[in-house]
């Protein structure tokens, strides 16, 4: 079985991010693990990963640490989506602001576009195959009188197929932020809405690079929709309330460690799984502040084929991120969003620099599988300002002529003493 790397990542909690559904966190409740020789080994050990995911899981759980800092909200959020997002601008940095950069993605700068657009690749290519839907789309949008190094549209459109879009941002800067935000809703089946809001692209606006991810998945035994029946649970603020909550009880991968007890649930088509994750005699927090890529892949190696009497809540979570500049500046990743900033890979003339970075995440669980999509828009504005004017403030008699340009002709002379009056 081929194994995808997390799209998305999910904490699931009381309270509020934007809920279309009252909140509901994986759970289960009831485990019995019981070996049984008949379950499938593959659907429980999926092969190791390769380089790129690790890269991009260790970007996303680091990034996670800054983003997931409040125990009662629910939160969800793409490594998928931001990786790529800034894989395209890494690929127009210079000097520490692409150290920065690809220290960041985990990646090598020699080989980080073809790792990562080789990914964006296996991502479409596993997502044209029926029954699960993955589709990876990426864009360049840029101002008309912005000249950007035909080097630099051509990273973006071979490794991450990103095409190169002209729109007028310093002369319809609202129509422009609406057309992005509508090729947003296109890609991810209308599941994200007004990525980028009102102000963040402005005439000012140079260039905007955008990723979307949409994933939908049935699950590969669906949960009967008559098991589902309100159950209590316990919320990140130790408060119980009812949620509706699937139930099955079957064969399924189940691992138990030390410091966590983990379910995969594979989809339909057995190229992607979904991990619920149950913190053991500690919090949900101090799970995720110790989590790592191998820790996550050392779950996933102990799983083994077990019954397990299962209850999952349903949910629905839409998360929206308005700025990653402090998260991403605990992070290492300051000089893209100051005067610092050095993006002459993609216009030597402009002075680039990360005025904005957006991401919007939504995921729905129920019983008949999962749809999840996120975008991720990074605005960018020009450090190049126009001359200072020179002040020219006719506030005191003075003198002016018509002058002919042809000839040099003045053809009318005089000079005003008091501009209220209209005689001598």
């Amino acid at each position: 079985m081929r194994y995808i790397a997390p799209l998305l990542l999910l904490a699931a909690c009381s309270g509020k991010v934007v809920e279309s559904e009252p909140p509901a966190a994986p759970q289960v409740p009831e485990v019995t693990p019981t070996p049984t020789a008949a379950a499938t080994p593959d659907a429980a050990t999926p092969p190791a990963a390769a380089a790129p995911t690790g890269s991009i899981n260790a970007t996303g759980i680091a990034l996670q640490k800054q983003l997931f800092t409040n125990p009662a909200r629910n939160e969800v959020f793409s490594p998928a989506s931001i990786s790529i997002a800034f894989a395209m601008l890494a690929a127009g940095a210079k000097g520490q602001t692409a150290d920065q950069l690809y220290t960041f993605l985990n990646q090598d700068p020699a080989t980080a576009h073809d790792t990562l657009g080789g990914m964006v690749k296996t991502w479409n290519d596993q997502g044209n195959e029926a029954p699960l839907t993955l589709a990876v789309a990426n864009r360049v949008w840029m101002d008309g009188g912005l000249s950007v190094l035909d080097s630099y549209l051509a990273t973006t459109r071979d490794q991450y197929g990103a095409e190169a879009s002209t729109l007028d941002f310093r002369g319809s800067a609202e129509a422009s932020r609406e057309t992005i935000n509508s090729w947003v809703e296109e890609n991810t089946n209308d599941r994200i809405v007004d990525l980028i809001p009102q102000g963040s692209v402005t005439s000012d606006t140079l260039l905007v690079l955008t990723n979307a991810v949409y994933f939908k998945a049935d699950w590969d035994v669906a949960f009967d929709v008559d098991k589902t029946e309100d159950k209590p649970f316990t919320t990140g603020l130790s408060e119980t309330v009812q949620v509706p909550t699937m139930h099955a009880q079957q064969s399924m991968a189940y691992a138990e460690t030390d410091n966590a007890r983990m379910v995969m649930l594979p989809y339909k088509g057995g190229t992607a799984d979904f991990l619920v994750v149950l913190p053991k005699d500690q919090t949900l927090s101090a799970l995720e502040n110790a989590m790592t890529p191998e820790l996550i892949d050392g779950w996933v190696h102990a799983a083994h084929p077990t019954s397990v009497d299962l209850a999952l809540p349903k949910f629905t979570l839409d998360a929206s991120y308005d700025s990653l500049a402090a998260p991403l500046g605990f992070l290492g990743v300051t000089d893209a969003f100051s005067s610092q900033a050095d993006f002459s890979g993609i216009s030597p003339n402009e002075g680039l620099y990360v005025s904005d970075a957006i991401h919007k995440a939504f995921i729905l669980v129920d019983e008949t599988g999962t749809e999840a999509a996120a975008a991720t828009a990074i605005v960018m504005r020009g450090l190049s300002m126009p001359p200072q004017a020179t002040p020219f403030h006719v506030d005191q008699p003075f003198w002016f002529a018509v002058r002919d340009r042809t000839t040099g002709t003045l053809l009318f002379t005089g000079h005003v003493a008091d501009p209220s009056k209209s005689t001598q």
